[in-house]
C-alpha cells in the first residue's frame, strides 16, 4: 500500500479551515478552495479517499469517478482523522476503506460477485470480505480520480461523451493509466458499466495484456441502474467464463 498522489498536502488547511458539520452542503466544497481544474461546465474538486493505492491487487474495479455523495463523505472524515494527528498515508487508507462502494451499489456489486463464484476463487467465504479492510487482492478506482461535476451536478461519463470531450478524455486516460502502471499484478479489471469499459478497452485496443484482462459486459451496480439485473443474467454466463479465464491461473 502507498500513498501515490499527495494532493492532501496541498488541500489538508482547506479541509481543516471547514466548520464542524453533520454534512457539508455542495456550497461548502465545491468552491475556489477546492477546485483542481475547470474548462467551460465541467469541474473537478478534490477529494481525499483515492490517494493510495494496493500495489499488490489482483483485481481492479473501476467506476467513473466519485460523486457529490462520497466527496461530502471523504471530506468530513479527513478532517476528523487530522485532528487525530495520524500521518497522510494512514489517513488515506482509512478514508479508502470507509467511503468507497459504500451503500447499495456495493450491495449489488457483491450480489453479482458471489454469483459469478468470485470468493471461491480467492477462498473467500464471501465477496464481501474483499470490502471489509484492505484486502490484498483488491484494489478500487475511477478513471478520473477526483469528483466530476456537470454544472454542479454528478457526471456520469455520458453528458459530455468522456471519449469525445478532450479535456476529460486526457485526465481520465493519464489517471487511469498511472494506476494500472502500479499494478504489477493485476489480472482482472472490473469496469462498472459500458462508460467505463468502452473507455478503458478505447486506450488499451492496442495494449493486448491490458485488454484481455478487461470484463466486457458488467452492468453498473447503483441501484439507479434499473435494468442491471436483466442485463446481468443475459449475460451471466459469459461473464463467468470471463472471470474464470482471467483466475484460472490462482497462488490462493
Amino acid at each position: 500500500m502507498k500513498g501515490s498522489f499527495k494532493l492532501l498536502d496541498i488541500f489538508k488547511s482547506h479541509i481543516k479551515e471547514l466548520e464542524n458539520k453533520e454534512k457539508y452542503r455542495k456550497v461548502d466544497l465545491l468552491n475556489e478552495k477546492f477546485l483542481i481544474a475547470s474548462r467551460g461546465e465541467v469541474a473537478i474538486y478534490y477529494s481525499s479517499h483515492n490517494e493510495i493505492i494496493n500495489e499488490g491487487a489482483e483485481i481492479l474495479i473501476v467506476g467513473i469517478c466519485p460523486g457529490w455523495r462520497q466527496m461530502e463523505m471523504a471530506i468530513r472524515v479527513t478532517r476528523e482523522l487530522l485532528n487525530m494527528k495520524l500521518d497522510d498515508d494512514e489517513i488515506s487508507k482509512r478514508i479508502k476503506l470507509k467511503t468507497r462502494l459504500f451503500g447499495t451499489t456495493r450491495k449489488n456489486l457483491i450480489y453479482m460477485l458471489n454469483r459469478l463464484e468470485l470468493h471461491k476463487v480467492l477462498g473467500l467465504k464471501s465477496s464481501d470480505e474483499l470490502f471489509d479492510g484492505y484486502h490484498r487482492d483488491l484494489h478500487t478506482t475511477s478513471l478520473i480520480r477526483y469528483p466530476v461535476f456537470i454544472n454542479g451536478n454528478n457526471y456520469n461519463g455520458n453528458s459530455p461523451s468522456l471519449l469525445k470531450n478532450q479535456f476529460l478524455f486526457n485526465i481520465a486516460s493519464k489517471s487511469i493509466k498511472s494506476e494500472i502502471n502500479a499494478l504489477s499484478k493485476v489480472r482482472l479489471i472490473l469496469p462498472l458499466g459500458k462508460a467505463v469499459e468502452r473507455f478503458l478497452c478505447r486506450i488499451y485496443k492496442d495494449d493486448e495484456n491490458i485488454y484481455t484482462k478487461i470484463i466486457k459486459g458488467f452492468p453498473h451496480p447503483s441501484g439507479l441502474n434499473g435494468h442491471r439485473i436483466k442485463f446481468f443474467n443475459q449475460n451471466f454466463y459469459d461473464l463467468k467464463s470471463q472471470f474464470a479465464d482471467r483466475l484460472k491461473v490462482s497462488d490462493h
